[in-house]
Formats: structure tokens, C-alpha cells, sequence
């Protein structure tokens, strides 16, 4: 048996268990940084790639790929008829963003709500 850990033995050692303690934290903190560097998504995460993934056909709809169109859409679909969301539309975004007739009753049907004939 060995005897009583004089105070400066005692200071010695946990000393040196900390130094290791934070060599080993600096490690694993090191180890995490390079593992999340490392996780790279294998798909690209855009619209045509969720398109794909989820296994429908065709291309993504306007609307689908254009946050802003998409959000003008169904701020009014409550509201407006779908000839006169086109209308704003139209007016609002440049011929090449504003979606048609087609793509509001679409939206519509996604989140399913009744269209508005008239």
C-alpha cells in the first residue's frame, strides 16, 4: 500500500489529467470539424433534383421553381380569380417569370383549394 498523496503530488496529477483532458477535447473537436467538412450531400439540393428524387415525371412546375411567383400566387389565390392573379402577375414579373392560366389552377389543385371559374 502506498501512503498518503501529499498536496503537491496531488496538484501534479490532475495537472496533468487536465492537460490531457483538453489535448483530448481539442482532438475530438478536430475529428468533428473534419467529418462535417467531409458530409457533402450526394444529390444537389435544387428544385430539378427533388423533382427527380421524389419520382415525377416532367419538369418542375414555374411556380415550384420560383419562390417569389409562387408566393405572389398564393397571397391572392383566397381573394383573386385566377384570371386576375394572371393579370397581376403579368403585370407584376416579366413575361419570362409570370406564370399562366394553367399554373395558378395547378397551385390550386396542390394545395387543394376550389378554383375559382369566373
Amino acid at each position: 500500500m502506498s501512503g498518503p498523496v501529499s498536496k503537491a503530488d496531488l496538484s501534479r496529477q490532475l495537472r496533468q489529467t487536465l492537460a490531457s483532458l483538453n489535448t483530448a477535447n481539442a482532438t475530438i473537436e478536430d475529428l468533428v470539424n473534419t467529418l462535417l467538412a467531409g458530409l457533402k450531400p450526394t444529390v444537389k439540393d435544387d428544385l430539378n433534383a427533388d423533382h427527380l428524387r421524389t419520382h415525377q415525371r416532367g419538369v418542375p412546375a414555374k411556380i415550384d421553381a420560383d419562390p417569389e411567383l409562387g408566393a405572389f400566387i398564393i397571397a391572392r389565390l383566397e381573394t383573386h380569380t385566377f384570371t386576375a392573379i394572371c393579370a397581376e402577375a403579368a403585370a407584376y414579373f416579366p413575361p419570362c417569370r409570370a406564370g399562366g392560366n394553367a399554373q395558378a389552377n395547378t397551385s390550386c389543385l396542390n394545395r387543394r383549394i376550389s378554383p375559382d371559374t369566373s
